[in-house]
Formats: C-alpha cells, sequence, structure tokens
C-alpha cells in the first residue's frame, strides 16, 4: 500500500459515498473509497421505501434488478383502532432490494475508475493544510492514507464527524425483521401500513411493508426502549394477523435522523460531509436517500469545479443543497416540533375528526417535497382548531401547534 495523496478519500461505501466517488471519478480524479464492512450494502438498515424520481435523478441505470414491488396505497392506524385508507395517484413508492441498489453503485463507481476497500475502518483523521491524513485499520493493520479532500460519509453513527465537530441531537433507534410466506388473505401487496401510538414510539411510528412474494417487513423506531417496545409492537392485533405462521427471515437494526441537517456541510476547508452524516435527511420519515443522494450529485459536481476552476465548495455544494431543500426542511421542523408534542388522546382525537386535512395532505403531496401541501394541511387544520375552541382537547392541540413555530 503506497502513500499517495488522492485527490479524495471517500468515508463510508454507502449509498450517497458512493454516488459521490462515482460522479467525481467519471471526471478523471482519482477517488478512494473506506468501507468499514467486509461487502458492500450489508448489513441492511434502510426500509427500502422510494420514489421513482429518486432512483432516477440519482441516475440509477438498471432499476429492474432493484425493485421489489410497487406501493399505491397508504392505511394510518390509531391508538384506538381508527383506520384512516388513503389512495392517491401520487402515492407512487417503490420498494427497493437495498442490498442490490448498493451493489450497484458499486459497480457503477468501480466501472468509471473509482477505487474501493472493504473491511477497511477510518480511526482518525488529521486535516493539515494542503492535504488530509486518514488513519485507517484495513485487514487488521493500521495503514494511512493521503487525500487533498476528505468526504465523510459514514452515516450516522458520526464517528470521525463527531472528532471535528459538536452533533447536539441523537437519532432515534430504529429494528425491522422480514417476514416469509405470509398469508396473502391478510397482506396487501401494494398497501403500506403506518401505526401511530406515542406508548410505542414518541416520535416516530411503526411500518409494514410488503416487498412482494408473500414477504412483510414490518419495523418501529423510538428513541428509547426500542427492544422492548418492538416486541410490543408486534403485538397489535393488526401486526401480528401479518406475521402470524409466517417464518421470519431477518432482522435488521439502523439509525434514524428526523431533526434535521447539520448547519454546515464543508468543515476545517478540506472536510465535507454528506447524506446521514450531514443529516441530509426528511424531518418528517427520516429518508434520507433522496435529499443525501442528491446532496452526493451535487457535491461531486461541486467537487470537480473545486479542482478544475478553484471554486469555494460552500457555495457550489452546501448552498446549492439549502437552496433545493431548505424549505422543506423549515416547515417540516415546524410540523416535527407539532408531533413530538401530541398524545395517544391529541392523535386520536385527530384521527377521528380530521381526516379530510390529511386525506387532501397526501393527495397533493409528493413523495420526496412535502412543504406545500404541509402548509395547506396547517392552515386547515389551523382553522378547524380556531372553530372548536370550546372543547378542551382542542386547544391543548392549538396550543401545541401555535408553539411548534417557534420552537
Amino acid at each position: 500500500m503506497n502513500l499517495k495523496t488522492y485527490s479524495v478519500i471517500v468515508i463510508g461505501g454507502g449509498p450517497c459515498g458512493l454516488i459521490t466517488a462515482r460522479e467525481i471519478a467519471k471526471a478523471g480524479l482519482d477517488v478512494l473509497v473506506l468501507e468499514e464492512h467486509k461487502e458492500i450494502g450489508r448489513p441492511q438498515h434502510c426500509a427500502g421505501l422510494v420514489s421513482l424520481r429518486c432512483l432516477k435523478e440519482l441516475r440509477i441505470a438498471n432499476l429492474h434488478k432493484i425493485v421489489l414491488n410497487r406501493i399505491k396505497r397508504a392505511k394510518v392506524h390509531f391508538p384506538n383502532g381508527t383506520t384512516w385508507e388513503i389512495r392517491s395517484p401520487r402515492i407512487n413508492a417503490l420498494v427497493i432490494d437495498r442490498i442490490a441498489f448498493d451493489k450497484e453503485l458499486y459497480r457503477e463507481a468501480l466501472d468509471v475508475g473509482a477505487q474501493v476497500l472493504t473491511s477497511c475502518r477510518a480511526l482518525k483523521i488529521n486535516v493539515k493544510n494542503d492535504y488530509v491524513k486518514i488513519l485507517a485499520l484495513y485487514n487488521d493493520n493500521k495503514v494511512i492514507f493521503k487525500s487533498r479532500l476528505l468526504v465523510l460519509s459514514e452515516g450516522l453513527c458520526r464517528r470521525i464527524t463527531k472528532s471535528i465537530l459538536r452533533v447536539e441531537s441523537k437519532p432515534l433507534i430504529g429494528i425491522q425483521e422480514d417476514y416469509g410466506d405470509c398469508s396473502i388473505d391478510f397482506l396487501d401487496e401494494d398497501n403500506v401500513d403506518i401505526y401511530l401510538d406515542k406508548k410505542l414510539s414518541r416520535r416516530f411510528f411503526g411500518w409494514a411493508i410488503p416487498l412482494g412474494n408473500k414477504i412483510v417487513r414490518i419495523g418501529l423506531a423510538s428513541d428509547k426502549n426500542i427492544g422492548e417496545r418492538f416486541s410490543n409492537f408486534k403485538d397489535i392485533d393488526d401486526v401480528r394477523v401479518k406475521i402470524e405462521g409466517a417464518s421470519r427471515i431477518r432482522v435488521m437494526s439502523g439509525l434514524i435522523n428526523i431533526d434535521g441537517p447539520l448547519k454546515r456541510f464543508v468543515q476545517k476547508r478540506r472536510v465535507v460531509l454528506v447524506g446521514d452524516a450531514a443529516g441530509q435527511n426528511k424531518l418528517t420519515t427520516g429518508g434520507g436517500l433522496y435529499y443525501g443522494g442528491l446532496g452526493a450529485i451535487m457535491l461531486g459536481e461541486a467537487i470537480i469545479r473545486y479542482f478544475e476552476y478553484k471554486e469555494p465548495l460552500s457555495a457550489l455544494y452546501e448552498r446549492r443543497w439549502y437552496s433545493i431543500f431548505g424549505r422543506e426542511i423549515r416547515i417540516g421542523r415546524v410540523f416535527r416540533n407539532f408531533f413530538d408534542t401530541l398524545s395517544n388522546a391529541d392523535l386520536i382525537k385527530i384521527g377521528d375528526e380530521c381526516d379530510e386535512i390529511v386525506r387532501e395532505l397526501v393527495s397533493s403531496s409528493s413523495f420526496d417535497f412535502h412543504a406545500s401541501a404541509l402548509t395547506r394541511a396547517g392552515i386547515k387544520l389551523l382553522f378547524k382548531l380556531i372553530k372548536n375552541l370550546d372543547s378542551d382537547i382542542y386547544k391543548g392541540i392549538l396550543i401545541r401547534f401555535l408553539l411548534s413555530f417557534i420552537r
């Protein structure tokens, strides 16, 4: 292993790291990806629900290799058993094989000249005036790498990220299980189920996603006691029926960010964050493939211009990303603050009496951009709350809703 200075080293061989490497390598720059796990795509963390728009804009060529199922309907379950069934042409999501997806990006990166080392864990970085030095453990041997720019795409573990800046938000912990041979009588092949219950998750929800071929993926994310709460989640009647008599195929766990992005993606002039490490996730669902993947493409293009024309990365990448997603983040944060304060009693009231607002929200919202639909739904909810101020529970929801704007 020589000590050449690479143009760019990427720490993390997940989707955002590989997309960044792919875009840089296309321009002929030498880029090295360091991935701590033995195999790209494993272990799997993501639920795998994305939009067709996401895959197209991320420039994924072989879609037929990774798509497992299409989702056209959503069913929302409330703590008291109330259920909303929502059908909309805009609910047009794809369930993808995340392992195959990552491996396809890996192949694309290699095809254009990127180098990828697996079983290579970055331990420490040292930012110099002209380069960054990375100490890594590669096949149980300590190795030093050098690069002119370093991209951190290490996910929400943020081990290296936390060594160079303070990160205050704490991600949720999620658990998923896949079950095979499920009874088709109870498994709608094109319907995703969302379960709202503050006793199970104060800030998030549970889910059931059909993968096709009588396989269902169930999951829950919470800020504490995830093992106990996931066990309770599987005892919900609707969930239990889905997996009763089925065989468990795999168990997965991971971290979910719903607190928004970091303020700065460019650190110490030569270190740049992308994807989950930068907090490029939706505040509503925690999804990061679109926000982070598009960020990776922007970063790749910015790095190319940085080397060709010495243009600043902050303008080409950071400001550009915020110009596209900033409004989504600001409005998403308001509704995130609002949801976090609701009790089960509040959810039940909303579930019983506000279904027309949410149905319109879903029917007018795109999978990847929620701000406009959330704004319209928020205005209608505000008027409904004001009209029902004689009800104490409506008063409480109104106060929480107004306070969410100033938190």
